[in-house]
């Protein structure tokens, strides 16, 4: 082994001796010297029968082609590196432990203890080559050996372990099983430890491969809680209609009754997780599942053991603002007039007779009326429907949280988050979150203005008698109220945290500060840290709300006669109606630009 080894390694480390001494060199240029210049390892390489140019200077392709040449075996002709993580990769833990990622890092590991052992191995050559020079005639013997040596990589958090071994050198002791228990231990792996992977290396002399040695379990996160809904949140054909599309007002079938006690939801539980553990033995905690959202409103009860969602009162339930809700009815048998006075309740509202004028109706269900409405104020956190109409004389108003419906509409403010269907509007401003309908009974606008985010279809906009009508697109009047709404507390916010940044530099610039002032300083920074943290959600809030605006690619006007004149804005797109058009739909282009095509 002497004479053979020493020649072999003389043609990667020579002729390095002045380089060495440049203390100018790069780390990268000293790492290659101590394995040896490229073209004296490729002619190495070469003379024995291997070609390798793609990975020649590696570490490790130096230390298995001689390992090979030294113990007879075949050389792979594959690069080194998917030589050594072939075998690993394709075993049944692969995937769930994410072999391939782990196998690219141990080999930096892996490749380092090949280098280290390059070194040594210089050091020592040149050593007996000093005393070759020294001493010709020496007859002490020139062998070079060195034991196996194990690398030991984790996984993160370690979850995983993985070993590798390099070959002894000449008389070096061979890799045992004991020697790798005891490298683990040495490690502080105690827990799942492969004893099949150790005893295949084992039996079998594997080098130069890298194995899963041990393995943790991943914790296994509880599973989330659940709700089953066994009401529909929302109700299709809410009214009947007949064929021709007219609305029965007068039969209301809307309503989902309950019982008190009867079930809404089953509530599924959350469940505990299954801890894991890591090759160090140290316990992984799994997540407990989160508790799902419940929905439970008003007039509803969660059940002793918390897996049900049950109606805690007679009355009819409805889905709004994300949750159920049993509505108990205020039912009242005439009209709203000085005998009754103005009503504020928590449910739905029902008026079998007239709303007269200047009284206010407030219910956080929906508001029927049977008979009109006068000049008053409806305030409705759910639908308002009026069966014979509502003449506002210019001061009435309807707020809806959802749709509106109505016969007609005249000299009114309407505000609606859902859609609004009217037999007509007449000198009416409507703000609708939705679409307006007015197609049924004459199906006129006339007059006023008309805002909606999605659409308006009308039989006939305007009248001959040349009433000025506006109809704007594109815009949901809820959302940019809340927008402007925000804008402007978020301007105030950032005032306030300008005073306070200046006041709090201006102290801390101060030397010796007093006691008194040094209190102001806490109590400033203290604010700051509050309105910073307001200013951040309100600007969350802002972020979400803006993403609600801008559909205005899909507004759209129809209508069977449109008069002059007539003004419609798209987006911020305006065109002006300036004769009269038939069977048309109004709509905005990819250009932005608002055009007319017929419509039947």
């Amino acid at each position: 082994m002497g004479k053979k080894y020493i020649d072999f390694f003389k043609n990667f480390i020579g002729n390095k001796k002045d380089t060495a001494e440049d203390g100018n060199k790069t780390e990268e240029e000293k790492n290659v010297e101590n394995v040896g210049n490229e073209e004296a390892k490729q002619k190495t390489s070469e003379k024995n029968g291997i070609n390798h140019k793609n990975d020649a200077s590696d570490p490790l392709r130096i230390l298995y082609d001689d390992w090979c040449i030294k113990s007879g075996r075949s050389i792979t002709s594959k690069n080194i590196s998917d030589y050594i993580v072939e075998a690993i990769c394709d075993m049944p833990e692969a995937q769930k432990y994410d072999f391939e990622t782990n196998s690219k890092k141990f080999l930096l590991h892996f490749r380092l203890l090949a280098n280290k052992r390059l070194v040594e191995m210089k050091k020592s050559i040149e050593m007996i080559e000093k005393k070759k020079e020294s001493d010709p005639e020496t007859q002490e013997d020139t062998t070079y050996s060195v034991d196996f040596e194990i690398a030991v990589h984790f996984a993160p958090k370690g979850i995983a372990a993985f070993i590798g071994v390099l070959p002894p050198i000449g008389d070096g002791k061979a890799v045992d099983y004991d020697s790798i228990m005891n490298s683990l231990q040495n490690s502080g792996i105690k827990a799942g430890v492969r004893e099949d992977i150790i005893h295949k290396i084992v039996d079998e002399q594997i080098y130069f491969s890298i194995f899963p040695v041990a393995l943790g379990q991943f914790a296994v996160d509880g599973k989330n809680g659940s709700v089953v809904e066994y009401v529909p949140r929302e109700i299709e054909n809410l009214y009947n209609e007949d064929k021709h599309g007219n609305i029965d007002f007068k039969n209301l079938n809307r309503f989902v009754s309950v019982l008190k006690g009867d079930l809404i939801c089953d509530i599924i539980l959350p469940e505990d997780g299954e801890d894991g553990f890591d090759v160090k033995g140290n316990v992984i905690q799994a997540k407990k599942g989160k508790a799902a959202s419940i929905p439970n409103g008003m007039n509803t009860v969660i059940s002793d053991d918390g897996t049900k969602l049950l109606a805690g009162s007679d009355g009819h339930v409805t889905y709004q603002n994300g949750k159920f809700k049993v509505a108990k009815v205020m039912d009242i048998p005439g009209n709203v007039d000085l005998s009754v006075g103005n009503l504020n309740f928590p449910g739905d509202i029902v008026v079998r007779g007239d709303v007269l004028s200047g009284f206010e109706i407030r219910a956080e269900g929906d508001i029927v009326v049977g008979g009109m409405v006068e000049d008053s104020f409806l305030f409705s956190g759910g639908d308002v429907t009026i069966s014979n109409g509502m003449n506002g004389n210019a001061k009435g108003e309807i707020h809806a949280k959802g749709s509106v419906r109505c016969t007609f509409l005249e000299n009114t403010n309407i505000y609606a988050e859902g859609n609004i269907y009217v037999d007509s509007l007449v000198n009416c401003k409507v703000y609708c979150d939705k679409s307006v309908f007015v197609t049924t009974g004459m199906g006129v606008i006339i007059g006023g203005s008309v805002m909606a985010m999605k659409s308006v279809e009308a039989n006939i906009i305007g009248s001959k008698a040349n009433r000025k009508n506006e109809i704007i697109l594109g815009t949901m009047p809820h959302v940019v109220n809340e927008r402007d709404e925000l804008e402007k507390n978020i301007k105030e916010i950032k005032n306030t945290l300008d005073s306070l940044e200046k006041n709090i530099t201006y102290l801390k610039s101060v030397d010796e500060l007093p006691q008194q002032k040094a209190g102001i300083l806490k109590q400033f920074e203290a604010q700051h840290k509050i309105y910073s943290a307001k200013n951040v959600s309100l600007q969350e809030q802002l972020n979400e709300i803006e993403k609600q605006i801008g559909m205005a690619d899909e507004a759209y006007v129809t209508c069977g006669v449109i008069y002059p004149p007539t003004r419609v804005d798209i987006n911020n797109q305006s065109m002006n109606i300036t004769q009269v058009t038939q069977n048309a739909k109004i709509l905005l282009s990819a250009e932005n630009e608002i055009y007319i095509v017929p419509f039947i």
